[in-house]
């Protein structure tokens, strides 16, 4: 995403404000999927995952989950409402899927959601749209 925000011609401050975003929202996801599967990673002896190994507990990967998250949303909506607002969708969409979506048939649906830029005649996301950059920057 951050190589895209470069070729979207984004400049550098805006450039590390996506970045920081983006980043953001992955941590929460990612660290929440691990504190989610935690039980399921022990029980299945995964002993390569930090949780399992004991490196940290889930409690401290559930706070880095939501640390992140607290992060992501006012660096989102920072990089313009509409942006910030299609960014957060993808990371809610994310947490639903790990919170709930995973444990059912629709799992597949992650798969099936994510959206067809080509299709739509768009050359970058909304997130990288030069025209969501606010004002002042």
């Amino acid at each position: 995403m951050s190589a895209l925000a470069v070729v979207a011609g984004q400049g550098a401050a805006h450039w590390l404000l996506t970045t920081a975003a983006v980043l953001t929202g992955q941590l929460s996801a990612g660290w929440s999927n691990d504190a989610l599967d935690a039980l399921r990673d022990n029980v299945a002896g995964r002993r390569g995952k930090p949780v399992v190994a004991g490196t940290v507990r889930t409690a401290e990967v559930w706070a880095a989950a939501f640390a992140a998250l607290a992060l992501c949303v006012p660096l989102s909506l920072a990089c313009g409402p509409w942006a910030g607002a299609v960014h957060l969708a993808g990371v809610a969409a994310a947490w639903g899927y790990n919170l709930r979506l995973k444990a059912t048939a629709w799992s597949w649906a992650r798969e099936r959601s994510h959206p067809r830029w080509r299709r739509t005649g768009r050359r970058n996301p909304p997130f990288l749209d030069p025209a969501q950059i606010p004002t002042g920057q």
